[in-house]
């Protein structure tokens, strides 16, 4: 879990985390939460650091920011059970920031044409300042292929902190003269204010051969109405039907309900539309006479091409009466409105209500392609909620999905398939949910289809970029650390740097983080292995994404970006394994020793340490140095060391040690190295272990020549 705060603006909204037991049925829990720095800024259950209770449950996890320094502080949620005896931790992560941050409500948008037919409808993002003040912006698209296909409006605005209602920019794709085939491009956008700018969507435009017949696009596929009985009927909303073909598709629109009687209506029943004349169908609930409770319509829409699709539509009849106001309108127009979210009708809301909007019933989509997940929320009260947490859960494996609030009750993400659904046939179920304490939760399912795909570009895992020495998912990263990515089609082949300064671009893939294109150590279709730069501001959110040519001409494909934290310094211990686990790459000083147990390494000289007897130690993570050193560059070997700034602490078996080095390592390429002197006594306890003392004098901070120290050229 990861929360964004500002000095001085308060403490950003309450999350929620679900606890459940994966085999069905019931079991009791306890959630204790853990800091290492900064304080108890971290608490469960809204009032203190601990809660407990049985599954299912939902828990709020909150943050208080306080009189906390900017920083990234790191914390956890620790949860244990007496009845399956597990132990499970959340890592947390807060960041807290003095600049304006960009937040945009999609990563990835997909397209669908038709050579030598008509333009696929518009498709819009959001543009938010999480942060503080004003944060001017400008947004420029770009194609890798194809030619000037994309563009986005406007090119330019300013986003206010805070506000319900952020600015939208709309998508466009002009696929004239366009062959069948995929094609890719980018929006950019960009802020001098925001300290995580740039930020990227992905864009993909499948152009279907001529003649082919793409199913037509429905939105919203969900509808919510909500009155107080023995009042007037709500107002209509709209549903709009759009096509890339040029030839008219015909539409019957038929609406059906499940109970109340016949109190849906739409209209016009019958339309024609077409690339160049998209339509919409106006729906209508009937209130009459109907009692309060909640009533389930459908409007089914069939198609020439003999498809169908259904837009839900739930009515919900409130008890009482009197006029309702939506209350995003009052929160512009009316300062008076009550923060806590109640209307000034005397209305008291007491539970969200939700629709997906984007995915309708029976979906389809490809592995790897981006796809819109959007829901609408509202209260019992009738009014949209803008301030909730709204979270897409997958039953494909895939982990669940934070939507970003554009205002006006809606949510939108971008969803990138990454495994066909696991269910018969591949279909997969996908669950909204909405919170906002005290408030009842909703939730809401769709179930479609998850199909493979062949021609699917590189797609970077979610949470899968992580410190290559630690592999510890959901931490922060630190300047000029070398961290390792996962996903699919990363590259062409697995291909080892073997130049000085190290490439940025490896077996025909390139990554590129907040912009820059970085060095790179090793490049596989699964993994890459890379330095981020020194210069990223520590406290920020930047973004990474991997472009990828499938030929040494042929043009790039950009994978959707993942989103990382940077904080000033997070060190981790290489390992033997390389997985993060067990002994470290930790050498008696001036040797190629392992500092472990004798015969504990196969192939490796290895002995325990002395006490009072200097070891080297390998790691990453330890933020920037003097003098400075560039990415993807040596360090110098000839004796003008690169120490870090921020101090390094050293403790072994949770004794203080001295450390009289700690800088990157002479002669390598981001790999630190600290020499420190292990204590003259242990705990008491584990005294055993250690060797008897010994003379040391400090080492020379050059490392060894050993397979250790080297792990993390991939």
């Amino acid at each position: 879990m990861t929360f964004e705060a500002n000095i001085g603006v308060g403490n950003p909204a309450v999350q929620a985390l679900r606890i459940r037991n994966s085999r069905g049925g019931t079991l009791d829990w306890t959630a204790e939460t853990l800091t290492t720095t900064g304080g108890n800024w971290l608490s469960v259950s809204q009032s203190s650091a601990a809660a407990s209770g049985s599954s299912p449950a939902t828990i709020q996890v909150s943050v208080a920011a306080g009189a906390l320094a900017a920083g990234t502080y790191s914390g956890a949620i620790r949860l244990q059970s007496t009845t399956t005896n597990e132990t499970l931790t959340v890592p947390v992560t807060f960041l807290v920031a003095e600049a304006a941050k960009m937040l945009l409500s999609q990563r990835g948008l997909s397209f669908t044409g038709v050579a030598g037919s008509g333009v696929p409808p518009s498709q819009e993002f959001g543009i938010l300042n999480v942060g503080s003040g004003a944060m001017s912006w400008t947004a420029e698209a770009s194609t890798f292929s194809g030619g000037n296909w994309l563009s986005v409006s406007p090119s330019s605005g300013s986003s206010t902190a805070g506000t319900l209602q952020p600015p939208l920019a709309d998508v466009r794709v002009n696929a004239g003269g366009l062959a069948a085939g995929l094609y890719s491009g980018q929006v950019r956008v960009t802020s001098a204010g925001a300290n995580n700018s740039p930020q990227f969507i992905t864009v993909t435009l499948n152009m279907l051969p001529a003649g082919s017949n793409p199913p037509p696009v429905v939105r919203p596929t969900g509808l919510i109405f909500i009155r107080p009985a023995g009042s007037s009927s709500p107002g209509s909303q709209t549903v709009r039907l759009a096509t890339p073909l040029l030839a008219g598709v015909q539409a019957a629109a038929n609406p059906s309900t499940l109970t109340g009687g016949n109190w849906l209506e739409v209209l016009p029943r019958n339309l024609v539309f077409s690339a160049s004349d998209s339509r919409t169908l106006t729906v209508q609930p009937t209130l009459g006479a109907l009692a309060p409770g909640e009533y389930f319509g459908a409007l089914t829409l069939l198609f020439s091409d003999l498809t169908s699709q259904v837009v839900k539509v739930l009515f919900v009849v409130t008890p009482g009466s009197g006029s309702q106001t939506s209350l995003a309108s009052k929160a512009v127009m009316d300062s008076t409105v009550d923060p806590g979210g109640a209307a000034l009708d005397g209305c008291t809301p007491q539970k969200l209500y939700l629709a997906g909007q984007s995915l309708g019933s029976n979906f389809s989509i490809a592995v790897g392609y981006p796809t819109l997940v959007q829901a609408q929320v509202k209260d019992d009260c009738g009014d949209l909620v803008s301030d909730s947490t709204v979270v897409a859960s997958f039953d494909n494996g895939d982990p669940p999905l934070l939507l970003v609030g554009i205002g006006g009750g809606l949510y939108q993400a971008s969803w990138q398939p990454s495994r066909a659904g696991q269910n018969p046939g591949g279909s997969v179920g996908i669950t909204l949910r909405a919170a906002r304490a005290p408030l009842a939760a909703a939730e809401t399912r769709s179930n479609g289809q998850i199909t493979a795909s062949s021609a699917s570009g590189p797609s970077l895992f979610s949470g899968g970029i992580v410190n290559a020495a630690s592999s510890a998912a959901g931490e922060p990263l630190a300047p000029g650390s070398i961290v390792s990515v996962y996903g699919t089609n990363l590259a062409t082949a697995a291909v080892g740097a073997s130049v000085l300064p190290l490439p940025t671009s490896l077996a025909n893939a390139t990554l590129s983080v907040a912009g820059q294109d970085v060095p790179l150590f090793y490049s596989s279709g699964g993994q890459i292995n890379a330095q981020l730069p020194f210069d990223l501001p520590a406290n920020s959110r930047p973004q990474v994404y991997v472009r990828v040519r499938s030929a040494e001409t042929g043009p790039e494909v950009p994978s959707v970006p993942e989103t990382i934290t940077i904080a000033a310094a997070r060190p981790a211990i290489f390992t033997i394994n390389q997985q993060g686990t067990g002994q470290g790459a930790i050498l008696i000083a001036n040797t190629a020793t392992l500092a472990a147990p004798e015969g504990s390494v196969p192939g490796r000289e290895a002995r325990p340490a002395h006490r009072e007897e200097f070891i080297s130690v390998f790691c990453t993570g330890l933020g920037v140095t003097d003098p400075a050193v560039r990415s993807g560059e040596m360090t110098p070997a000839d004796g003008s060391l690169a120490h870090v700034v921020i101090p390094v602490e050293a403790t072994v078996d949770g004794v203080p040690a001295q450390v009289s080095f700690a800088g990157l390592a002479p002669g390598f390429v981001g790999l630190y190295q600290v020499n420190l002197k292990t204590p003259p006594r242990c705990k008491p306890e584990r005294m055993s272990n250690w060797s008897s003392p010994r003379t040391a004098s400090p080492p020379t901070p050059s490392p060894s020549p050993s397979s250790e120290a080297g792990d993390h050229r991939g």
